[in-house]
């Protein structure tokens, strides 16, 4: 566990004095964390923020950074199987995939307190989460949730 720490450190390190980011989605395995509660759900929520991140241009001196503390973040979310990050200049979108049958626990620690309250420290908040279960597998699936920039 130490040595996966440590080298997840130096991959952020180590990405972060890159000095071209590039917009290539961030994408990784999640570790535990803990579950809270609420934030709105539905694909309705998701539309004026699906067209504004569309029509954003890349600000990479922001974004870079910003992408890796947000997966950093969603990847410590009990449930979440993968993530993906992309921002822009205001917005990041999230794509995580849901470990089979741990629907309700992904759900409660994306929407929670916990997870509000790191990305508030790192000037992110959800503006939007929509979740989505697969057909055909019991409680498995992914969700999309929009970060604001808060700095």
């Amino acid at each position: 566990m130490l040595v996966t720490v440590a080298a997840f450190a130096l991959a952020v390190v180590g990405v972060q004095n890159a000095s071209a980011p590039t917009a290539t989605p961030t994408r990784a395995t999640s570790a535990p964390a803990v579950p809270g509660d609420g934030v709105s759900r539905g694909a309705a929520p998701l539309n004026p923020y699906l067209s504004r991140f569309a029509a954003e241009a890349r600000n990479s001196d922001w974004a870079a950074p910003a992408e890796l503390r947000a997966l950093a973040l969603f990847t410590l979310v009990d449930g979440v199987r993968s993530v993906e990050v992309n921002c822009a200049a205001t917005l990041c979108r999230v794509e995580g995939a849901v470990q089979l049958g741990a629907m309700k626990r992904a759900m409660a620690g994306v929407q929670g307190d916990m997870l509000r309250s790191r990305l508030a420290g790192a000037g992110l908040e959800v503006a939007a989460a929509d979740f989505r279960v697969v057909p055909d597998a019991a409680e498995a699936g992914g969700f999309t949730a929009f970060l604001r920039r808060t700095d």
